[in-house]
């Protein structure tokens, strides 16, 4: 609230109030935003200002997260009180939190939907579904050029020049190197048939390098340079026949840098990995992010794009309802509507759907899983790795999951390709890059002790006193 001009020290001194409180207040307060103002403004200039659809959004995914198992029945923090000597967070699940995330990420879609909101998606000439412009554009694309997938946009201060120029981009455009990509994303997505790397059908290799040229049916011209080549021979296979979304997402050694005209050099002292004379300069681990990367940016030509910043997209919405509704309602029917969304999210990404009915082992449209609720379960989380990877979200998925001890992409080594190998023998091999640590209070930040020394009303968060 607002505090009063005429307030005393002591009116600030306020300690923590129990989880549920809070998010009971900004339920209220969200949804009663969202039912005074407009889904879309008229007026173009006010496009950014806080909407209907915006205010959904937040409010969804905040319940989403209040219904987690950090904070829902977590027995971590059973015994963790405010200065008054009540239970910051609710020892006991409460399963009714899952219905109230389901209804409210359900709520939005309606909303968003009933507005003009949907799934950004380009097709070719002949009116096909072109997955490789879907997935690139909608992060690049605005709401002035018809990307309406974009439920909360930041249209001031985005930093996406920063992005560009010290993350994305190499020495060579002066650019920093600074943002790479981990083994861990790279293993994440699917293959061209839409199976994760490790399932038998997928057909996927680490062994040697393509002999051919991928080539599909896509005006997209970021794998080669040349339109519709995706790979070109000679790449190691471990990044071929993979799905659209990887080739959007990740720069590897031998893909296409547009500005450039050229492949990424990654090898030791190759022109993208100058180790010798920068090493803080170079890729650690032999990949770049390549995702929300507009790939004709060119400082050297003054070429930079004004992109569209966004927190928030439609597809976020669609596979948090997929999670809520699965983990809320644990009947077939409701699992049928789970994997409705995720589908939509697939389809749009170029991959096979998934459907209970048993299918063969070559059915090109879609894979069968199980119809239980851990089966779904499985297959929300891995979708929701790769589409909404590099965009904020994954921390918070493994946070709310209570994961991170579980994830290896988090604790102990974490690898890439061997940034020091100076040719192909030695540069593909997994190795280790960096060695994580996570210790359980990890999950809050921590209170600094001059606020809580400030402050006697607040208590230190759970574990950093341990």
């Amino acid at each position: 609230y607002i505090t009063p001009s005429d307030f005393t020290l002591s009116d600030l001194m306020v300690g923590q109030r129990p989880f549920d409180e809070v998010v009971s207040y900004c339920d209220g307060q969200m949804l009663e935003a969202a039912n005074a103002l407009p889904a879309i403004y008229d007026d173009p200039s006010k496009y950014g200002r806080i909407n209907k659809i915006m205010a959904l959004t937040v409010r969804s995914r905040m319940l989403l997260f209040a219904a987690s198992p950090l904070v829902n029945g977590n027995e971590w923090y059973k015994d963790f009180r405010n200065k008054e000597g009540e239970l910051i967070f609710n020892p006991t699940y409460d399963h009714n939190k899952w219905v109230k995330a389901a209804e409210a990420c359900k709520l939005c879609i309606d909303e968003a939907e009933k507005a003009g909101y949907k799934l950004y998606v380009e097709t070719g000439p002949t009116g096909e579904l072109d997955p490789f412009m879907s997935t690139y554009n909608v992060h690049i694309k605005k709401w002035s050029e018809g990307n309406r997938e974009i439920t909360f946009p930041v249209t001031k201060g985005n930093a996406y020049f920063n992005y560009f120029l010290y993350g994305a981009s190499t020495r060579d455009f002066s650019g920093g190197n600074g943002q790479g990509v981990y083994q861990g994303l790279v293993d994440a997505f699917f293959t061209r048939n839409g199976l994760p790397i490790d399932d038998r059908r997928s057909n996927y290799s680490e062994e040697g390098f393509s002999e051919n040229v991928d080539k599909r049916n896509t005006s997209w011209s970021y794998g080669t340079g040349k339109e519709g080549e995706v790979t070109a021979a000679g790449i190691y296979n471990m990044y071929c026949n993979r799905e659209p979304r990887f080739y959007n997402a990740v720069s590897f050694h031998g893909s296409w840098q547009e500005c450039a005209k050229r492949p990424y050099d990654f090898f030791y002292n190759g022109k993208d990995n100058i180790r010798s004379s920068s090493p803080h300069d170079a890729p650690q681990n032999g990949y770049l992010v390549r995702k929300s990367l507009c790939m004709t940016d060119n400082k050297k030509t003054g070429v930079h794009t004004s992109r569209q910043g966004f927190t928030y997209r439609l597809a976020f919405t669609y596979l948090d309802y997929a999670e809520a509704n699965n983990e809320a309602y644990d009947t077939p029917e409701a699992r049928e509507q789970c994997l409705a969304y995720l589908n939509k999210v697939r389809e749009r990404a170029g991959v096979r759907q998934y459907t209970f009915d048993v299918v063969s082992d070559q059915d090109v449209d879609y894979i069968h899983i199980d119809n239980t609720q851990d089966a779904v379960r499985k297959v929300v989380k891995a979708e929701r790795r790769v589409e909404l990877c590099l965009e904020n979200n994954r921390w918070y998925d493994l946070r709310r999951w209570k994961d991170v001890e579980n994830t290896p992409d988090m604790i102990g080594d974490n690898y890439g390709m061997n940034s020091e190998g100076k040719d192909a023998k030695e540069f593909f091999k997994r190795t280790v890059y960096q060695t994580r640590v996570w210790k359980r209070c990890y999950y809050w930040m921590p209170v600094y002790i001059d606020e809580y020394e400030k402050n006697p009303n607040l208590v230190q968060a759970p574990f950093w006193l341990d």
